[in-house]
């Protein structure tokens, strides 16, 4: 006996430990940003992911994005690097060539959503 109401306090505490907030689906981010569907994905349409080769590389880096016209979304420090809006009248093709070519970035893509795995519903079984 007393070890089911171990059970049963541990599964009441893990049930009302939730944030409040409600997760993110695929349909709310579809509704609030705006993305270009080409055959392999969903992108933003005008957001870059660039790596940088080292500390040192990053700060020249980010001179030369200031100078591009382009602002500076997120600065990654694990990753070392940057999320940068395109400035308007630039394309994204453009862009990555630009950038392509710059001494010490090591990698410019597309912002992309990637799903690590199918969305499945959470199922509480009680045994």
């Amino acid at each position: 006996m007393k070890h089911w109401l171990i059970i049963l306090s541990a599964l009441a505490v893990t049930l009302s430990c939730g944030s409040g907030k409600k997760a993110v689906t695929d349909e709310s981010v579809v509704e609030n940003v705006p993305l270009v569907t080409p055959e392999d994905g969903l992108y933003s349409p005008d957001t870059l992911i660039i790596l940088c080769d080292g500390d040192e590389a990053k700060a020249k880096v980010r001179e030369v994005i200031l100078a591009y016209g382009a602002e500076i979304k997120y600065d990654y420090s694990i990753i070392c690097g940057f999320a940068i809006k395109i400035p308007e009248g630039k394309t994204i093709a453009e862009s990555m060539e630009y950038f392509k070519n710059v001494p010490g970035i090591i990698s410019v893509e597309r912002d992309q959503i990637i799903h690590l795995t199918d969305p499945v519903e959470p199922v509480l079984e009680i045994i």
